[in-house]
């Protein structure tokens, strides 16, 4: 399905056609994955005007997707329950890639600026349009500027399980 279609219904024995329009970002397809599990690297990453590349920090999500429609758009959005033990100064980010482009696509950041451990809660979307009916595989890493940065706790896992980061890719109308 792509934003406006032509449907053949039948009724009273007779076959009529009609238009029917969707409405943009209407989901064609959605696949959702979470984790309430500890994760944590050191494997950093640096805050500049460059763009992350995708050796910098550490794979979280991965998730393949196969548009059933060029013309509809691929949306991804993710939160991530993030930490870094150190004081004023560390930074945690996050970045979106595709298969093995280098570049991120999209990225966020936060800065503690506190002289204290911190937790955030790391938001992000990106959309295009998908182009193809190709598959492709969007990743999302995470990591800090120095030191180590956790997943769902501070140097392990905190509330049992339930404190969840999750990324959703989706298909959705144009």
């Amino acid at each position: 399905l792509t934003g406006a279609e032509l449907i053949e219904v039948e009724q009273g024995g007779q076959s009529k056609k009609a238009a029917l329009t969707l409405r943009s970002g209407l989901p064609i397809q959605s696949l959702y994955q979470q984790s309430g599990a500890a994760d944590s690297t050191s494997s950093n990453f640096s805050v500049s005007d460059g763009i992350p590349q995708n050796t910098d920090g550490k794979e979280i999500f991965s998730q393949a997707i196969t548009p059933l429609s060029a013309a509809n758009n691929i949306l991804i959005e993710w939160q991530l329950n993030i930490s870094h033990s150190a004081a004023s100064g560390a930074s945690v980010f996050s970045g979106l890639f595709v298969d093995a482009t280098a570049n991120a696509l999209a990225a966020t950041l936060d800065t503690n600026d506190n002289n204290s451990a911190f937790a955030i809660t790391l938001r992000g979307a990106y959309r295009v349009v998908a182009g193809s009916t190709s598959a492709r595989t969007y990743k999302l890493r995470y990591g800090a500027n120095a030191g180590t940065a956790y997943i769902n706790g501070f140097g392990g896992r905190n509330f049992g399980g339930v404190l969840l980061s999750w990324m959703r890719v989706s298909e959705v109308t144009p």
